[in-house]
């Protein structure tokens, strides 16, 4: 499983509220045609021929359709950010061309969550960052895969437990972590644990 970021505006085009409705992504360069059986030199032909890129631009825009052409396949997740609100998406049909729609390139999905872009670790909203529709991220891919199977009110709180401190003595602190979403039964069993804890 493969795990990627996706911006859902299509040449510009704010498209979150359609790709949600109706469980499919896409991206632009539409003048392409289908691209079902390129591999990147067929891409990166059909980008040069459609839209006169060249050097660099070139080669960023042929990866960035590879990978959504070739590198996404079913089961691999999305994150699709939108402002602070961050969705998850599972892809469920490998890339098809739909020559009536508007955005042709597509890829069918299967929408999970949606979290808070503070619920991310800060490597990964960092990753968010990068200025392009597509973006491999996989080196985030278990903290992806958590994100996307745990509820959603409770990702940011089983990623980001408190650290509590307790001073035993005047000179000898207790520092240890609990999660956040703690329970009555959970501290009353933690607080008998620690009255057993006794040596002399």
């Amino acid at each position: 499983m493969n795990t990627f970021l996706l911006r859902a505006r299509p040449e510009g085009k704010d498209m979150l509220k359609a790709f949600r409705e109706n469980g499919y992504v896409a991206i632009g360069w539409g003048k392409t045609g289908d691209l079902s059986d390129e591999e990147y030199e067929g891409i990166k032909t059909a980008l040069a021929a459609k839209y006169a890129y060249e050097g660099r631009s070139l080669g960023n825009n042929s990866a960035m359709v590879n990978l959504f052409v070739n590198g996404m396949q079913s089961g691999d997740l999305l994150v699709v950010p939108d402002g602070d609100d961050i969705y998850l998406a599972r892809v469920t049909a490998s890339y098809c061309y739909d020559a009536q729609a508007e955005f042709p390139h597509q890829h069918s999905v299967e929408w999970l969550q949606q979290v808070q872009r503070g619920q991310l670790s800060p490597g990964l909203r960092g990753s968010l960052q990068v200025p392009r529709t597509v973006v491999s991220l996989d080196m985030y891919g278990k903290e992806i895969e958590g994100l996307a199977n745990l509820p959603s009110q409770a990702i940011g709180k089983a990623m980001m437990p408190i650290i509590v401190e307790y001073p035993l003595r005047p000179d000898f602190k207790i520092r240890f972590s609990l999660p956040a979403d703690i329970t009555k039964e959970e501290a009353s069993r933690l607080a008998t644990y620690f009255s057993t804890l006794y040596f002399a």
